[in-house]
């Protein structure tokens, strides 16, 4: 079979290229002095050194099996130690750019035209407000939950290796983290819409991954998931709704306190844009396609999750913790991904005039708000090269701490 312009290795080395320049952009020192972030180092590598990385694969993280960043890790392990953190860094890059590179696939022509999910693809690079998922091995499982959603949807595979790669993408995504919970009523739905066999194979998928991460959960009793409280109250809920969902995806962050001069004012603003977006959503659940009405429900199901069990801080009150601007930004990526695709919904040919022109404007507010929040702020510069280093010249059995961003965190290591 004649193989078309965008199956040909020179567009998909220049598409990931430049998506990944894209993302180098934005925060450059990613690749100019690689570090390892939070969990990175803290979790992923210390127990991959100190326990054995095969070992290392079983333990759960906060009740979960997190399988993609253990696989880095023992990857690194091969690598001299003062390199670890690129290859890190290199595989978060891959997983983040990975989605936009799927959606210009032709498995995905049944969305839109090639030009609307070109758009979409760059969007998805340049989504603002995301800065705590650029670039993260450890937040990597929130791409590969995005990419594992365009799998459930994309047309069936008609290769081997298009077949591999979509049970390759769901198992790793149920091995990594709860989204296959999350992703079950969206494949449950497009299966009761097209019980075709392969939609059957994706569905079972995740069910037995589901099945695992739910006994892993109840299996964790000492999981470290936080214990404060939830602190949840209705004007909490619209502060976090319109003032971190919502706005950010137009303005480039958390502006809700600009929008009005009282506490009263903040509250009827965030009332009103929750009320609209909710509205809409709705209206493109009930009028959308199945695979809009299937992304919108798991963005419903990210959501809810993040609010019924949010990880804001280990002490205060959880909600309150959250609705700080640029506070867990990795709990809005998907909700307001699922704005925007309402917005494209709104702005395809059929629509009333008036609600196209409405999503053009707004899609042109994202447009500015994503150029003008382009750059994300560097992380400190701690010398990571210096205490690998010192590290390197340890004798075996000695243990050594070497700090890590954000600020407070360390990875302990004991020498082999």
């Amino acid at each position: 079979m004649h193989k078309s312009r965008l199956e040909t290795i020179s567009f998909w080395s220049a598409a990931a290229v430049i998506f990944l320049i894209a993302i180098f952009s934005r925060r450059p020192d990613v690749l100019t002095y690689p570090q390892f972030f939070a969990e990175d180092g803290s979790v992923w590598y210390q127990q991959a050194y100190n326990q054995g990385a095969l070992q290392a694969l079983l333990i759960p993280q906060v009740g979960y099996l997190q399988t993609l960043p253990r696989l880095v890790a023992l990857g690194s392990l091969e690598l001299p130690f003062a390199t670890a953190p690129l290859l890190f860094n290199l595989c978060g890059m891959l997983a983040q750019v990975a989605p936009a590179l799927f959606l210009l696939s032709d498995r995905m022509r049944h969305l839109a035209r090639f030009s609307y999910r070109t758009v979409f693809a760059v969007l998805l690079i340049a989504q603002p407000n995301v800065a705590e998922l650029h670039v993260s091995i450890t937040y990597a499982q929130w791409h590969l939950a995005l990419l594992a959603f365009l799998v459930l949807v994309a047309l069936p595979p008609e290769r081997t290796s298009e077949k591999l790669f979509d049970c390759g993408v769901l198992t790793l995504c149920c091995a990594s983290g709860p989204f296959c919970i999350l992703l079950l009523p969206s494949a449950f739905l497009l299966w009761t819409l097209n019980k075709a066999r392969w939609q059957s194979v994706r569905l079972g998928i995740l069910a037995v991954g589901a099945c695992v991460q739910v006994t892993s959960l109840l299996l964790s009793h000492h999981h470290a998931r936080s214990h404060a409280p939830l602190g949840a109250a209705w004007q909490l809920l619209f502060r976090i709704l319109a003032g971190q969902v919502v706005l950010p995806i137009f303005q480039g962050s958390n502006r809700l306190q600009h929008w009005a001069h009282s506490k009263n004012q903040v509250l009827i603003v965030a009332i009103t844009l929750t009320a609209s977006a909710a509205i809409v959503s709705l209206w493109a659940f009930w009028r959308g396609s199945a695979p809009l009405r299937a992304f919108l429900l798991f963005a419903g199901m990210v959501l809810a999750s993040a609010l019924l069990s949010p990880m804001g801080n280990l002490t205060s009150n959880q909600w309150e913790a959250i609705s700080v601007p640029g506070a867990a930004g990795r709990y809005w990526y998907l909700p307001s991904l699922a704005i925007a695709c309402v917005l494209f919904w709104m702005l395809s040919t059929g629509r009333p005039l008036i609600v196209r022109g409405l999503a053009l404007l707004l899609l042109c507010s994202m447009s500015l708000a994503s150029m003008r929040s382009w750059r994300y702020p560097a992380m400190t510069n701690l010398d990571f090269p210096h205490y690998a280093s010192t590290f390197a010249a340890l004798p075996p059995g000695a243990q050594f701490q070497i700090p890590i961003n954000p600020s407070g965190w360390e990875m302990k290591l004991t020498k082999h």
